[in-house]
């Protein structure tokens, strides 16, 4: 689960708030130098990352929010496809699914919900 929520919490940081691109990751230095930008750059440095956990004796649930536009999860590329495989990024949401039981994006693309179950045979809430 660890690996699932930081994927979604840097997701909510990076490219939610700060509204940065994956694809500066494939020049040297500009993913990292237009973040250390947009944290001190208005709006981007106002946004805020909201996170609640809801635990049963069956259950974690993790909610992630960010003030950011939004995405569509139907539109990220295939991590998977063999034309992918060497890029240095696109593999967060990929792990989100492959360590936690559900993941859901609300209708705008700025809230992820992860869920785990005890069983995972039983997915009720």
């Amino acid at each position: 689960m660890g690996v699932a929520l930081d994927e979604a919490l840097i997701n909510a940081l990076v490219h939610g708030n700060l509204e940065i691109s994956s694809e500066l990751r494939e020049h040297e230095g500009a993913y990292e130098e237009q973040i250390q930008q947009r944290l001190s750059e208005p709006p981007y440095c106002h946004r805020s990352v909201f996170v609640s956990a809801e635990f049963t004796p069956v259950s974690a649930r993790f909610v992630i929010r960010d003030e950011g536009p939004g995405f569509d999860p139907t539109q990220l590329p295939d991590p998977t496809d063999p034309e992918n495989l060497l890029r240095p990024y696109g593999r967060g949401v990929l792990l989100m699914r492959a360590f936690m039981h559900d993941v859901a994006y609300n209708a705008q693309g700025n809230e992820v919900t992860l869920s785990r179950f005890a069983d995972a045979s039983d997915k009720s809430n």
